[in-house]
């Protein structure tokens, strides 16, 4: 039998080289390297020293590479992979030849990116300026369909992702969940309200703060026509389907009302709440496992700063909330620029994911949730330098990023809280954004 399988990636996806030892926050160090089956096996069989230096490296339980002070123990002193030099570069596991690309498959769509973990990656990403006004938003990704051949009962066949260092065209491997089948109508409305969440972002006449709040709405609105995994309603009256929701929110005349009844809501709230809440927030990112030292001691120095100051102004740094914000647009213009990027890479990201458990705004609340925290270490870095730059914006991401995604611990932390923390809920959350 044969499938089209469609490809989707970002237009600055190509772009990405790795910087290997000149990269200042190395992948190869922090987080422990899971080594896929073809790989630990070719590992088994090999050689000599190098052969007995391999197997002494691996962990026989985890089948992922033993740390050595927190690093690979190939990665040598000039920052560079001796697996890499004494075997090929071919010999790579799976996970070292395809990061920072990385690859989620929802049945016949196959959508793939950058991690926002890597440091040249999360430069790319938010060197992207934001789409034109005119433009929808989707107009940022490639598509290509590839022919494949699917035999039953055997192993699906993973494209390689564009651009990493693939063997001899196709990979077969086993699918992880061979019973799952993806529900293709709930696809297409996802794919719907995504392409309506990015067309929201690429409005730059609108406040970036707005934007968010907006899509944060049009999420909570979406996840009452969610019935269940098996598709969506569609009851009669249009109202309650989801190509009228997504038409509603972004006609243009019902923008301002929108706007202007979320900007009420936002800014009814006390100003000490919304403090309240985004200390509390950085605390929660505390309670997640150490993946990056620097990440945990940059969430408690500017935890400090901002909501504990030696002056007992309290706020940040005894600043206004919103005093501080103009002043580091003020400061760095690109800013709006950098939420719109990472609120499109969230959201790209993690909305599809809700074609296999339903939890559409709970992974909206999580894309939010993220800028929120990006944003809030932005406002330490300027409370205590007064200043802010590009590549201190790279920093704070990319740290962020590393400490959530390269821990399964800390995303699924992470998404319960999402699910269940009474201090994320869609109310608190819009609070927050300002």
């Amino acid at each position: 039998m044969e499938k089209i399988i469609t490809v989707r990636y970002p237009h600055y996806y190509k772009k990405f080289s790795c910087t290997g030892s000149r990269c200042e926050d190395t992948c190869c160090a922090s987080w422990g390297v899971s080594i896929d089956p073809v790989s630990l096996r070719r590992y088994r069989n090999v050689n000599g020293e190098f052969g007995r230096r391999l197997k002494n490296s691996i962990d026989s339980k985890t089948g992922s590479f033993l740390q050595k002070n927190g690093r690979c123990p190939f990665l040598n002193e000039g920052n560079l992979c001796d697996i890499y030099i004494c075997l090929g570069e071919k010999s790579l596991c799976r996970t070292c030849r395809d990061f920072p690309r990385h690859r989620e498959e929802y049945g016949p769509l196959r959508e793939v990116s950058l991690s926002l973990a890597c440091p040249e990656a999360a430069g790319l990403i938010l060197g992207e300026q934001e789409t034109s006004g005119e433009k929808t938003g989707t107009d940022e990704f490639y598509l290509r369909r590839r022919r494949v051949r699917i035999e039953p009962g055997k192993a699906v066949p993973r494209l390689p992702l564009p651009g990493s260092i693939a063997r001899g065209g196709f990979e077969r491997i086993p699918h992880e969940n061979p019973g799952l089948e993806v529900d293709g109508r709930l696809l297409k409305q996802l794919i719907k309200v995504r392409n309506a969440f990015f067309t929201i972002l690429s409005w730059e006449d609108t406040a970036i703060e707005d934007r968010m709040a907006m899509i944060l709405a049009l999420a909570h609105d979406a996840q009452g026509r969610l019935r269940n995994r098996k598709g969506m309603r569609a009851e009669a009256g249009g109202r309650k389907n989801m190509d009228s929701l997504t038409a509603r929110y972004l006609l243009p005349e019902n923008r301002a009302r929108y706007i202007s009844r979320l900007t009420s809501y936002r800014r009814d709230g006390n100003g000490r709440v919304r403090d309240d809440l985004m200390c509390l927030y950085l605390e929660l990112t505390d309670t997640l496992e150490t993946v990056s030292e620097q990440w945990k001691n940059m969430v408690r120095r500017y935890t400090k700063l901002l909501y504990a100051p030696e002056d007992g102004m309290g706020g940040p740094g005894g600043y206004e909330f919103h005093e501080m914000l103009n002043e580091l647009k003020a400061g760095y213009p690109a800013f709006d620029s950098d939420m719109a990027q990472l609120m499109r890479y969230f959201l790209y990201t993690n909305v599809l994911g809700a074609v296999y458990d339903g939890r559409l705004l709970a992974a909206v609340k999580m894309a939010v949730f993220n800028c929120l925290i990006i944003r809030e270490i932005d406002l330490g870095i300027f409370a205590e330098t007064g200043s802010f730059t590009r590549k201190e914006q790279i920093l704070t991401t990319h740290l962020w990023s590393r400490q959530l995604e390269h821990s399964d611990y800390n995303l699924e932390k992470m998404e319960r809280f999402m699910r269940e923390h009474r201090a994320l809920g869609i109310k608190k959350l819009m609070l927050c954004i300002g």
